[in-house]
């Protein structure tokens, strides 16, 4: 993405009033965004299930 898009982003959130101070999340697309949480939460499960075999 660049810098230009993540220019426009921080614009748009701040006219509806969001403080995209620190917020990069908002600055994600959708997909994106999906897909991380995807990753995270099948790390998770994967130690999960790792700690159970012991």
């Amino acid at each position: 993405m660049g810098c230009q898009v993540i220019a426009d982003r921080q614009t748009e959130l701040q006219k509806t009033g969001v403080d995209p101070h620190g917020l990069k999340v908002g600055l994600l697309p959708a997909s994106v965004k999906a897909a991380l949480d995807a990753q995270r939460d099948q790390r998770r499960t994967r130690r999960t299930s790792e700690d159970d075999d012991e």
